[in-house]
């Protein structure tokens, strides 16, 4: 939630909402079962992350982002063990939270599987990710993130600096 009456903080003027991919499907399985497994699904998804990663770049330029999709965490590069690229961000853990792994981006995974090599060099560096779930009206309180944890992230970005 970015506004909180009670807590009297109000980010809806500092936010923005991306979705990584164009396309609207609401069964998650479609992506790894229907489009992954085909050569041309892959290209398509891959288009659809360079077009995103794009964006993030040279657009948005983001201080903090919250991935609220495990699945979605592996299109970051978060899963660079398991050799899965993509995005190719290369992170640093920062800690974890009740509502999810925080990390911030150092910079590019040096990797020739990056889906969009000719960004040589990231905007987002020191950018902010927290990796959590997917957030329903039936989750435990403490696991949503809350306005007063959002405002502390960016006051921490900015500190950082400076």
């Amino acid at each position: 939630m970015l506004h909180s009456p009670t807590e009297q903080i109000d980010l809806r003027g500092k936010s923005a909402y991306l979705d990584l991919f164009y396309f609207r499907e609401m069964n998650q399985q479609y992506l790894q079962k229907q489009l992954l497994p085909l050569t041309e699904g892959v290209a398509f998804v891959a288009d659809q992350l360079n077009l995103t990663q794009h964006i993030l770049e040279k657009v948005i330029k983001p201080k903090v982002i919250f991935v609220k999709n495990r699945e979605s965490s592996g299109y970051w590069g978060k899963l660079r063990e398991q050799n899965i690229i993509w995005l190719g961000y290369d992170f640093e853990k920062l800690g974890s939270h009740p509502c999810g792994e925080l990390y911030k981006i150092k910079g590019l995974i040096d990797s020739n599987q990056r889906i969009s090599p000719e960004i040589m060099e990231t905007n987002l560096r020191n950018t902010l990710l927290l990796f959590s779930q997917h957030i329903t009206r039936f989750m435990q309180k403490d696991k949503k993130p809350t306005a007063q944890f959002i405002e502390q992230l960016l006051n921490d970005y900015h500190s950082k600096q400076h």
